[in-house]
């Protein structure tokens, strides 16, 4: 027999199982109610893509390879759009819960947005024309500068490519959109007569402007192209897929599924050309194409040879930007796997320049025009390089241009130009040309009547004519050095 306590414990017991059963009721414990939780809001911007991949919560601005209008990663299929520059600027990680509301408690007025001055304005995604740039901003709209093309009103976009003279983008429902310089009829055409609307069926997840045409990728992976069709450079290859594509100059690209590229149009082997490289994304040109290797090489090859060289060995890239050349100079810019910035240029004999961005300037995206690069920096800003004879280097937003200084010296030949200085060019005319170099080591090349012609990294060339008893014609090189100071060299003269 149990002792007497252990008795009186059971016996307790019993009649609590007895009780619950026989009443219905629960044992006398006050029941726990869910503490209400606040939930974040977080704006989400609509693709073109019907299954949206989440984002991994060590996603960053400096994803190993970000993607820009034609570029697209190697992903399974059917094929899916890799997440956009918009997209990585989304947030990331677990929420954290909100206060508990009491009835006591009164309701905490929302903080009132931050004003966006034309300054203060952010960019996901930047594209260059031939004398014209267009960035996208983080609300979806468009601003575009230089020889301008203006964008359609009171629209949001997710994705923009700028061609010779036109510029084309993804709205927000994944539809094609075209629009052309403001000198032209744009009910008529976008390239002397050449280029035609954009189709108006079906969605589509990449788009890429070229010289007179443009293409873009539908859900599925299949190309559509439309415009100048002269050299068959609009005519898709039946039945095939690809992740990325690029419009150029008179023929096109795609990344097959299995990343090897193929080309069409005036190419060697017509109808198509194969390239034996596995790439992640291309580029095109004026006559030759460069793509990103799943090693983060660059490999290019020539439209008529097929035959593969690299413009960078050793060098490893996160991000190759998209480009615009009509002409025998290729300009071309990447990302490195730290963010920074390097370009290059090379021409049809295969000479290599490489012009290497200051490493403290980090960027997300970047592109080329004919003779002139933007990027976005990691803060949403654009910042903008090359020749500025129409005004592609300065946004809008940037309503002060830079200062002409005064500079004390005459640009000879072996004159080294330090930072924060500078040298003047007296061509015994009216015209008169100066030289700054600014303390960040960038070569600002000003007109007589303070007008920024050039902002270069790499090098100026500066021409001019000085006139006496017959004109000489004098072209002066100046040259970016190591420590940041340029160096003035005498490049031709003649009569």
């Amino acid at each position: 027999m149990p002792p007497p306590n252990k008795l009186v414990i059971l016996c307790v017991l019993v009649l609590g199982v007895w009780w619950t059963s026989c009443t219905g009721e629960p044992e006398s414990v006050s029941p726990t109610q869910p503490t209400p939780v606040a939930t974040p809001t977080s704006t989400v911007v609509a693709t073109p893509v019907a299954a949206d991949p989440a984002p991994s919560p060590t996603m960053s601005l400096l994803d190993p390879v970000p993607v820009g209008i034609s570029t697209l990663l190697p992903t399974p299929t059917p094929v899916t759009a890799a997440p956009t520059p918009t997209e990585r600027l989304r947030p990331t990680g677990t929420p954290t819960p909100g206060p508990t509301p009491t009835s006591e408690s009164s309701p905490i007025p929302s903080p009132a947005p931050p004003r966006v001055t034309p300054e203060t304005r952010r960019f996901t995604e930047i594209s260059g024309g031939h004398e014209h740039t267009c960035a996208l901003g983080m609300d979806g709209t468009v601003i575009c500068w230089g020889r301008q093309s203006s964008p359609p009103e009171d629209e949001k976009f997710v994705a923009i490519s700028s061609g010779a003279n036109y510029t084309c983008a993804l709205r927000e429902d994944g539809s094609p959109a075209c629009w052309s310089l403001e000198e032209t009829d744009p009910d008529a055409d976008y390239r002397q007569g050449i280029m035609g609307p954009p189709p108006e069926d079906g969605k589509f997840m990449a788009i890429s402007s070229g010289n007179g045409h443009a293409c873009a990728l539908r859900i599925d992976g299949t190309p559509v192209c439309w415009g100048d069709n002269r050299s068959d450079q609009s005519s898709t290859p039946p039945g095939e897929r690809f992740i990325a594509i690029t419009g150029s100059f008179d023929y096109s690209c795609g990344i097959g599924e299995d990343n090897v590229p193929l080309c069409w149009g005036d190419v060697k082997d017509q109808p198509v050309m194969q390239v034996q490289e596995s790439l992640v994304s291309i580029s095109g040109g004026y006559s030759d194409a460069c793509g990103l290797t799943v090693d983060g090489d660059v490999a290019c090859w020539d439209k008529f040879g097929g035959d593969l060289y690299y413009p960078m060995p050793g060098r490893k890239l996160a991000y190759l930007g998209s480009h615009v050349s009509h002409g025998a100079l290729q300009y071309r810019c990447g990302i490195e796997l730290n963010g920074s910035a390097i370009c290059w240029s090379s021409w049809l004999d295969g000479d290599v320049k490489i012009d290497p961005i200051p490493p403290d300037s980090k960027f997300v995206d970047i592109s080329t025009g004919m003779r002139h690069g933007c990027g976005i920096l990691e803060d949403g800003s654009v910042s903008c390089w090359g020749d500025n004879g129409a005004g592609q280097l300065q946004p809008p937003m940037h309503t002060t241009p830079p200062p002409m200084p005064s500079v004390p010296e005459v640009c000879v030949p072996g004159l080294i130009v330090q930072k924060g200085s500078g040298c003047w060019v007296d061509t015994s005319l009216e015209e008169t040309y100066r030289l700054v170099v600014t303390p960040s080591g960038r070569g600002n090349l000003y007109n007589s009547d303070g007008q920024l012609l050039q902002s270069q990294y790499g090098s100026v060339d500066v021409h001019y004519t000085i006139a006496g008893e017959g004109r000489t014609y004098v072209i002066l090189r100046t040259h970016a050095n190591s420590d940041g100071s340029w160096t003035v060299e005498l490049a031709s003269e003649w009569q």
